[in-house]
């Protein structure tokens, strides 16, 4: 019996002890089980409290006095489906208490507080290049004019200050002009910094981007708001409001209808066209950040739809959130999803008398004063004044306060900028750059080839500013440039420039259509004079320069001896540059001219001498939205005495113009095929925008010209006496590179077919 129950014993304390060996292993899988159920329950017992507030509320009232809150999700594009929820909600007679929105939601949402109706936020929102807005375009002719002519365009730049502390970008895209747009489009309401007092309260919302929390934006500057309301990451830059910086409000509440029972809705109608979370295998740097987006809202979506007493869900998941140009689809699917609610729609108590916003009859200020949000430099103080110091005192408009802010952010040391009209005092929330940048570029081109670009620009902004550029061409052929411009004033300027560059180029010469001889350029140039600015769009130089010039034959069947020089040249020279464009890479609307006089001549034995005029001009009429008319003209002279250098003569082909080179474009022929002592070109074409930053070009061009005597190429033409045609069809893109183009063209003579390709920014 004894061994019996020794032997019990042992088997359970055997037992005993893998079990408690087993419990030990299993003890942190059921602990991370026990804290999931707690979790689920703390969410379930917070929906439980909602539910519950919202059932009490019903209940202490009768229907016609039930409280009505309409919330808005974001979804970029798709969010236009709001607007047929809300024509639908009208025609029904159901007019919100309450509104809440986020990203395109709040945008819609604000307008339609504000006292727009449906139709008219339809036309607002398609009419407007709304992805023009966000891409800065509409600043392009506000930039100082002879930053555009001195400045590189770089593929990545980098701002820094003078004690090298480099400021790296936030973002891709720019919100500033959108919000330029919203502050006059919500004109009748600026007057309101309590969104309670709007025509029908409002709560915008946005996430604070260091705690990652939804906030509920309830006072303050609506406009500004709403961009933070819009800001996607690295897509746009944070809004600073009252010191936190604020993101897209789809991050963390894409979907407030929590926000919406919390103002005192008793019955919230939600419309959601939120992200989709998608099972894909290819993504690209947008999709991926949409993805994520929606992996980060979808929680909380799923939670707020379920608080949503009527919920509306527009069939636009398998669109874009970029596709603008389906708004009038989008509108349709909201009113239709509407429409299938109606069961619903109908127990809800109607209120047919619309709210009648605050309408300002004088759409007139005057400013008598400028302040300051936000702290300053006493030197970046008095660069806003004087930028700003034709509208003190003054009667103007709106749109003519607008412009000058405009010409205001094109500054350079202005890095975002906010504004509030209280009285006649301009209060403005300005952000100061950095002074200085650096950037690096790449640039090819058929029948040139590839060089890479890394520069700096070293600005002192002040009465007395100094722009300072430095730049490094490494590749297939190399450069040094260095330039200098010293001046007086602000928009309007006076001063002196120095240049010095020394650049390498290719030089080609044909027989017919064959290239015959491959031959380099390389030349240093110093040039000195001074420089006129008015109004940032018409720049006047004159000056002397002093240049030192080879050409080398690297292959070719021509006698070196007859082709190849080393000289030195000096001259004079008068330029004009007039510039009106949205923008330099993709232009819809204005005009750009680019005039040069030169005169130069070597003193040795040669005693040779050239001269004359050099000019380009482009023209640029929107006829829709989507489709811009270009037209065109450009001409020169070269003559001169005992000229023996053939490089100093004009080249045309090819498809851009680079003035200092004398290279000029004719669709039709290769680059530099025709060697020509005179010429004038005429063109005109049209531009087609597929989508964004996608477009088709249609071009063609006439010319007349005289062949240099010494040219190989035979039947020599005489200007005025013969004319040649040529048609040119391209696919340009806007990339992170800079403009990618790929053309086919031909001419009416050879009929050849020629096709060519330029990535980034090749201007002069």
């Amino acid at each position: 019996m004894k061994k019996f129950t020794l032997a019990m014993y042992l088997i359970f304390s055997i037992l005993f002890i893998q079990t408690k060996t087993f419990a030990k292993t299993l003890t942190s899988k059921e602990d991370f089980e026990i804290n999931n159920l707690k979790e689920q329950i703390k969410i379930l017992e917070n929906k439980i409290t909602q539910l519950e507030k919202i059932k009490k509320n019903k209940f202490k009232k009768n229907k016609k006095n039930i409280k009505i809150g309409l919330t808005l999700s974001g979804g970029g594009a798709k969010g236009l489906a709001h607007i047929g929820v809300l024509k639908t909600l009208e025609s029904l007679g159901i007019r919100p208490d309450y509104i809440t929105g986020t990203s395109i939601g709040a945008l819609i949402g604000a307008l339609y507080s504000a006292g727009y109706s449906p139709d008219q936020i339809e036309q607002i929102l398609s009419k407007n290049s709304w992805d023009e807005f966000i891409n800065g375009d509409f600043v392009e002719d506000k930039i100082p004019l002879e930053k555009k002519i001195n400045n590189k365009n770089y593929m990545v730049s980098v701002k820094y200050d003078n004690k090298f502390n480099f400021s790296l970008p936030k973002s891709f895209g720019n919100s500033q002009m959108m919000y330029f747009e919203l502050k006059k489009l919500l004109n009748n309401v600026e007057d309101i910094k309590d969104f309670n007092k709007l025509p029908i309260p409002l709560r915008i919302i946005a996430t604070d981007l260091n705690t990652g929390e939804a906030v509920a934006f309830k006072d303050g500057d609506l406009a500004k708001a709403i961009v933070a309301s819009t800001a996607i990451p690295t897509i746009f830059d944070p809004v600073e409001i009252n010191d936190r910086l604020y993101v897209d409000g789809l991050v963390s509440r894409n979907f407030p209808v929590i926000d919406a029972i919390d103002m005192g809705a008793d019955v919230v109608i939600g419309s959601d066209v939120g992200n989709e979370i998608k099972d894909k295998k290819e993504y690209n740097i947008i999709s991926v950040l949409n993805q994520l987006v929606a992996i980060q809202s979808a929680s909380s979506t799923d939670e707020q739809r379920k608080l949503a007493s009527i919920l509306i869900t527009p069939d636009v998941l398998e669109y874009s959130a970029t596709e603008l140009d389906k708004s009038s689809l989008f509108v349709e699917l909201g009113e239709k999803a509407t429409k299938e609610k109606l069961s619903l729609l109908e127990d809800l108590p109607k209120n047919l008398t619309k709210p009648t916003p605050k309408l300002k009859l004088n759409n007139n200020v005057c400013i008598k004063n400028i302040k300051f949000k936000s702290d300053i430099s006493e030197k970046n103080q008095a660069i806003i004044d004087s930028s700003l110091s034709n509208i003190i005192d003054k009667d103007i408009s709106l749109e003519e306060l607008e412009m000058q802010l405009l010409k205001l952010y094109g500054n350079e040391i202005i890095n975002y900028l906010y504004y509030d009209i209280e009285g006649d005092n301009l209060v403005l929330d300005v952000g100061i750059n950095p002074n200085n940048s650096v950037g690096m570029g790449v640039k090819y081109l058929t029948g040139y080839g590839t060089t890479f670009d890394i520069g700096t620009t070293i600005t002192n902004f002040g009465k007395i500013g100094n722009n300072t550029l430095v730049n490094l061409q490494v590749g297939d052929y190399l450069g040094v440039n260095f330039k200098n411009f010293i001046y007086y004033g602000y928009s309007n300027k006076i001063g002196i420039f120095a240049n010095f560059d020394y650049n390498e180029n290719p030089f080609f010469l044909y027989n017919g259509n064959k290239k015959i001889s491959n031959l380099l350029v390389s030349t240093f140039d110093a040039e000195i004079g001074a420089l006129t600015q008015y109004n940032n769009q018409l720049t006047v130089a004159y000056g002397i320069n002093s240049s030192y010039a080879k050409l080398e034959q690297e292959t070719g069947s021509l006698n070196p001896n007859e082709i190849e020089y080393s000289k030195n040249y000096n001259g004079a020279f008068f330029k004009v540059n007039f510039n009106t464009l949205d923008s330099d890479i993709f232009p819809h609307s204005g005009s750009k001219l680019d005039f040069k006089y030169s005169w130069e001549g070597s003193f040795d034995k040669s005693n040779s001498s050239f001269y004359g005029p050099l000019y380009t001009f482009d023209g640029y009429l929107p006829i829709t939205k989507k489709i811009t008319f270009n037209y065109g003209l450009a001409g020169g002279v070269i003559k001169g005495d005992e000229i023996n250098s053939m490089d100093k003569f004009i080249r045309l082909g090819g498809t851009k113009n680079n003035l200092q080179n004398k290279d000029f474009a004719f669709y039709g022929y290769f680059y530099q095929q025709k060697l020509v002592e005179d010429f004038m070109i005429g063109k005109l074409g049209v531009s087609y925008k597929l989508d964004t930053n996608l477009y088709l070009n249609a071009r063609w061009n006439i010319g007349t010209y005289s062949d240099l005597k010494e040219s190989p190429s035979p039947n020599k033409k005489v200007i005025w006496e013969d004319y040649s045609q040529g048609f040119n069809l391209s696919l340009a893109y806007g990339s992170i590179l800079g403009p990618i183009e790929f053309s086919v063209s031909k001419d009416n003579e050879s009929g050849e077919l020629i096709s060519q390709l330029s990535i980034g920014y090749i201007f002069d």
